[in-house]
């Protein structure tokens, strides 16, 4: 199984979302296997989105368009995450819980920006 999870990590962080569908066809037949691609899947999200918000400069002061290009992303973020949930994890329920997880938390919405 730790082959299947380190493949599916892999293309996971590579965002080859339409090649994810078969590992999760196959680890979601063994009962309770997919609860460590909810992991993944979590970690995934959190790195990702601090990435992404670590890309704005700390300044005192921001500017209107660095406000408007921050929450571009956020928004853009939040599009991808819901896509990836829905693509290839058919909207499982565990997944929806994930993600909404994740974007309640202040890190994915507030930086030390």
């Amino acid at each position: 199984m730790e082959v299947i999870y380190s493949i599916f990590e892999i293309l996971l962080i590579n965002e080859r979302y339409q090649d994810l569908i078969l590992p999760y066809k196959l680890i979601d037949r063994i009962p309770n296997a997919f609860i460590r691609l909810t992991d993944i899947v979590e970690n995934y999200i959190i790195k990702t989105g601090v990435n992404a918000i670590g890309s704005f400069p700390e300044q005192t002061e921001i500017t209107t368009k660095q406000c408007e290009t921050y929450i571009e992303t956020m928004i853009n973020m939040c599009k991808k995450f819901s896509q990836l949930i829905e693509q290839v994890f058919d909207n499982r329920q565990e997944f929806i819980i994930v993600l909404n997880n994740v974007r309640s938390t202040e890190m994915f919405f507030i930086s030390d920006n």
